[in-house]
């Protein structure tokens, strides 16, 4: 059986309360996120005119920690020409002038939840988006931390991928609009490694990135998927900004144990590109012949 990298995982859930039921926005990721790295750069930077990556409190920083993670030293030269991944996520339902958050952290942030829960706050209490929609958190669930080797996972030859959130898939550097398997795989098993390594875990020494993509060339998939995309206002480059990704359900077959464990894992960190803006977000659902 696969070895998973033993990355540290923290999740909870949020309720927001809007005020008068006004919608933060049609990407209420986006505009939430966008808004808290607003706030703390604005309202707890020691040092507002000194780049993150100079900074002495770069490694203590919840601003540095969420939006400017600091780069790993002992990474490869391959490693360091792909993006530093974002060490959190954060998923959004809006319904009847609530918004539930799902947050999960990679790493050992428990420290850091505090701090978050208390700048979102004070955030709602500011407003946030077009119509400065002000909040309150009525509700939180109790954090859950594991490890991502420790995940349950299905063990069947026949597997759905239920894809609630637009995922982004890139091929050689472009966006595809469609399901392929290996680029998936790919994506996947890469997320999964850069995770891993900038959280300072230890990669298993039976990882072995060529053999994992080989056992998804088996796998044949049978799509029904929806394209879409989501416009988010950016402050930082004043400019609206599109993600564009596909939704839907995707048929796998010939699934074998270490694709089935990969799979979970990917349910759980989300897959593809703007994970941090809640993209790539899929359930597994087993099938009931």
């Amino acid at each position: 059986m696969l070895i998973l990298p033993a990355l540290p995982i923290l999740r909870f859930s949020l309720v927001l309360e809007l005020e008068k039921n006004m919608p933060v926005s049609h990407f209420p990721e986006a505009t939430i996120r966008g808004g808290l790295g607003y706030y703390l750069r604005g309202e707890t930077c020691l040092f507002k005119d000194l780049p993150c990556a100079r900074c002495a409190m770069q490694k203590s920083c919840l601003y540095a920690l969420l939006f400017d993670p600091p780069k790993v030293e002992h990474i490869g030269l391959l490693e360091s020409k792909w993006p530093i991944p974002k060490p959190w996520t954060m998923f959004a339902r809006y319904s009847k002038g609530m918004v539930d958050l799902e947050i999960t952290f990679f790493g050992n942030h428990l420290s850091k939840l505090h701090p978050f829960v208390k700048a979102l706050s004070a955030l709602g209490e500011q407003g946030i988006g077009a119509h400065e929609s002000r909040f309150r958190i009525c509700e939180m669930s109790e954090p859950i931390s594991f490890l991502l080797n420790e995940i349950e996972f299905p063990r069947a030859n026949h597997v759905g991928v239920n894809i609630y959130s637009p995922m982004a898939l890139r091929q050689n550097g472009s966006l595809i609009r469609h399901w392929d398997t290996l680029v998936f795989a790919s994506t996947l098993l890469r997320r999964i490694y850069l995770l891993s390594v900038h959280q300072n875990v230890e990669i298993p020494k039976t990882w072995d990135y060529l053999l994992l993509l080989d056992e998804f060339k088996s796998v044949i998939s049978r799509e029904n998927l929806n394209n879409e995309t989501r416009t988010r206002t950016s402050t930082r480059q004043r400019a609206k900004l599109q993600y564009n990704g596909f939704s839907g359900f995707v048929d796998l077959q010939n699934v074998s144990e270490n694709v089935c464990q990969l799979l979970s894992a990917g349910a759980v960190i989300g897959v593809g590109k703007n994970t941090a803006f809640g993209f790539g977000q899929y359930d597994l659902i087993l099938d009931k012949e």
